[in-house]
């Protein structure tokens, strides 16, 4: 489904007709990966990848607790690396990661993240996991997962200090499924459109997933004509989908 041939569907699953079942538990092809490890420049405290006697094709960074304030300045270098975990360390920006094309993994738990681009990921059609949890997101750029167009299964942003979510950030056109999109304990209010999407008779959301709004703000619905269903039977388009919108006001 999402044209990658290391991607397998665990057999437990042959026997439902539920596509979430494979999206949440599908399984990669076994690697043996090669751990890099970063260091800083005591004179830039900018941090570095060292360079590796002998490069495997398969590369990993795990790089956590070390009070880390940016991602290396050499970590473009290194296009092998399919998973990267950074947690618990103080990064505010990851707008380069996108040059890391093969990342299958980014782990970026309990850092110090702001703000979101929407082209951040852009060309990352590897890249399955997200996790940005425990950050202090505020704002995440309009048209970030409507235009996802890889193999996004899981994006996780609870935890942060969104006040609102656009429409456009928790809509897939472009991906046929995914298993969770997470905003859950955040300060979410209300669901914006600033791109001003519509839904048209031919938009698509494929086999949908699961969108957790749970632990938030929201007081009441959202006028489904201001998000962009204008004609309310367009609705029936997001059949596939599940949103959990527990414990809000």
């Amino acid at each position: 489904m999402l044209n990658r041939t290391d991607l397998l569907c665990p057999m437990f699953c042959n026997g439902y007709r539920l596509v979430s079942c494979c999206m949440c538990n599908v399984q990669k092809t076994p690697e043996k990966l090669q751990t890099l490890n970063v260091v800083h420049n005591v004179k830039t405290e900018y941090p570095k990848i060292e360079d590796p006697k002998v490069l495997k094709s398969s590369l990993q960074i795990i790089h956590r607790f070390r009070k880390t304030k940016r991602l290396p300045v050499n970590i473009c270098d290194f296009t092998g690396i399919v998973e990267i975990d950074f947690s618990y360390n103080e990064i505010k920006r990851i707008d380069n990661i996108s040059c890391v094309k093969s990342l299958d993994i980014l782990i970026m738990r309990r850092n110090r993240i702001e703000y979101l681009r929407n082209d951040t990921f852009i060309g990352m059609k590897f890249l399955r996991k997200i996790d940005l949890s425990y950050n202090n997101l505020r704002y995440i750029e309009p048209g970030f997962l409507i235009n996802m167009a890889g193999s996004l299964l899981n994006f996780d942003v609870s935890n942060n200090f969104l006040t609102t979510v656009d429409v456009t950030n928790f809509l897939w056109e472009k991906q046929p499924a995914f298993c969770k999109t997470d905003f859950s304990f955040n300060e979410i209010s209300r669901i914006s459109n600033e791109l001003h999407w519509t839904c048209k008779r031919n938009t698509q959301f494929g086999y949908g997933g699961m969108v957790t709004f749970s632990n938030n703000n929201f007081s009441h619905f959202a006028n489904f004509s201001e998000i962009g269903f204008r004609n309310f039977f367009l609705l029936g388009k997001l059949l596939y989908y599940g949103f959990d919108f527990r414990e809000n006001n």
